[in-house]
């Protein structure tokens, strides 16, 4: 999710604004934009730099008065503390660091809030924020700590999945289960399959061995077929009969135990016949987390859809363990949901490598032309120096006879005429580089040995070939803009005139995958889901 996905922008940057301080409506200037950050129950105002960075995360500042002491919305925690009257909080993207984002804040809202001071939460992804204020809780107004912030960042869906066994209870459909997953799979990883090669970095890059959910329990073994070995040939045919026929693992392979952070683990990856994987991850949680036996039993922590930890949408409850048939269901659910739109990507991204590739072999081949006529020309003037220096010395200047020198053949007296009669290619940079190389051979050649065929011709060539420039990246006139039903489709949601309970979300989804990457049409489809979620939201209460 980009960073400014979530900003609503309502005063432009370097402009002023009316506020109310004090019951009176002052001008209030600002060099950065003003605008807020919506949620279906909490609204915060914003400040945005004109300077933001793709990479940059938002702050969260919570304005106090500290005049007032303390209050019913104090916070005193170990990882924020507030000194004073909690009175709001602002959303900052694009400040340096702490300090910048306090003054910014407390300059274009403290004195309409009556604050006086600030306390800071830094590094809060877009996700976060969006979640937070789309939480029912958060309808309080509470100040926004930093550890309730983390509750959403590493969440995999919008809303909480409930599985009964095989079967997924909410959300009801699997196809918005897969779509919630999507959705906040910021970086792609549900399109980015793990391979046996990768396993070294996963280890790497695993930060913690304390389980959040647990699916699998199974002692170790002994490694001549029973144990974890066993037990994941037992979910490898599991997931063979839960396949409908449209994906089905091909291969398992289970590392050697390592240890992170002082506990032993062990991970499996499947591979799937459609190129995507299925990685799970156990840990030793007893008494000798260090040591791994034959007896000892192996919980499973991480379950990993391609390269996107998908733990929270597929196993139960903390300490609850699962049946092998039901977890398949499960992991096949979502790996033929996912099915078509990673091998689109991955398609995609084969295409773009073809033509990256040809590319790179045209501008090879270019430079080897390039670098042969260079050498010829280096190749002439050398022989030209070389018959210079053993002419003998004497009193007179030696007087080389004109048919002893190197003239221009009738090939080259053709070249230069086609040159003036735009016979050459002269619209690439690589092409008009060449042709200057060759006109240079032979200005050479006849400069030495002049060869009355080319009296006239040569000039002019020289002059077409050195005022030459590139023409392929002239651009065309700009077409008019067409009208866009799937733009059309979405707004008519967006304003009410088409029940957003009776949209097909397939349809809608279809349409999310053909426009990713285009910017207007995601802002699009994310206020059409935003008012389906609200429809929703609204229907339900109303039952």
């Amino acid at each position: 999710m980009r960073n400014t996905a979530i900003y609503t922008q309502l005063h432009a940057a370097h402009s002023s604004r009316i506020v109310k301080i004090d019951g009176a409506d002052i001008e209030q200037y600002s060099q950065q934009s003003i605008g807020a950050i919506n949620g279906q129950y909490r609204s915060l105002p914003a400040i945005v730099s004109s300077g933001v960075a793709p990479d940059d995360e938002w702050f969260i500042i919570n304005l106090t008065d500290s005049r007032s002491g303390r209050g019913l919305h104090a916070v005193s925690c170990s990882d924020d503390y507030m000194d004073g009257r909690y009175v709001g909080s602002v959303a900052v993207l694009g400040a340096l660091d702490d300090a910048q984002a306090k003054i910014w804040a407390l300059r274009q809202f403290g004195q309409a809030y009556g604050a006086n001071s600030a306390s800071v939460v830094r590094d809060v992804s877009p996700q976060a924020i969006k979640l937070l204020l789309d939480n029912p809780a958060s309808a309080e107004g509470l100040a926004i700590s930093s550890s309730t912030l983390r509750k959403f960042e590493g969440r995999v869906t919008l809303t909480d999945v409930i599985w009964n066994g095989g079967l997924l209870k909410s959300p009801e459909r699997s196809v918005d289960l897969i779509h919630q997953m999507q959705i906040l799979d910021t970086d792609s990883q549900l399109l980015d399959a793990m391979s046996a090669s990768d396993m070294p970095m996963l280890l790497n890059e695993l930060d913690a061995v304390e389980a959040e959910y647990d699916a699998l329990i199974v002692e170790y073994g002994s490694g001549d077929g029973s144990g974890i070995n066993l037990l994941m040939q037992r979910l490898n045919t599991a997931m063979h009969k839960a396949s409908i026929g449209k994906v089905k693992p091909i291969n398992v392979t289970t590392t050697k135990p390592f240890k992170r952070n002082g506990v032993t683990n062990v991970a499996v990856l499947f591979e799937f016949d459609d190129g995507q994987s299925v990685t799970l991850v156990f840990h030793n949680p007893d008494s000798t987390p260090g040591k791994l036996k034959s007896s000892d039993i192996l919980t499973s922590w991480k379950i990993m859809l391609n390269k996107r930890d998908v733990t929270a949408a597929l196993s139960p409850k903390e300490g609850d363990n699962v049946q092998l048939p039901d977890l398949a269901k499960r992991i096949l659910l979502v790996v033929e949901k996912n099915s078509a739109r990673f091998q689109r990507a991955n398609a995609k991204k084969a295409e773009d490598m073809t033509a990256l590739g040809d590319a790179q072999a045209r501008v090879e081949s270019k430079k080897s032309i390039l670098a042969g006529k260079l050498g010829e020309i280096d190749s002439l003037e050398k022989a030209i120096d070389g018959a210079v220096r053993q002419a003998p010395v004497s009193p007179k200047p030696a007087v080389v006879p004109e048919s002893t020198l190197p003239a221009a053949t009738a090939e080259d007296v053709v070249y230069v005429k086609s040159v003036v009669n735009g016979g050459e290619d002269l619209t690439t940079a690589e092409a008009i580089v060449v042709v200057n190389a060759e006109i240079l051979r032979i200005a050479s050649l006849q400069a030495k040995n002049p060869n009355p065929d080319l009296d006239g011709w040569l000039t002019r060539a020289i002059d077409i070939a050195n005022n030459a420039k590139p023409t392929e990246n002239q651009t065309e006139e700009p077409e008019m803009p067409k009208a866009n039903p799937d733009a059309e489709f979405f707004q008519s949601i967006i304003n009410g005139s088409l029940d957003p309970l009776t949209v097909d979300m397939d349809h809608v989804i279809e349409l999310a995958e053909k426009h990713e990457g285009n910017a207007e049409m995601e802002v699009l489809i994310d206020r059409a889901l935003e008012a389906i979620n609200q429809a929703e939201q609204a229907a339900a209460q109303a039952v």
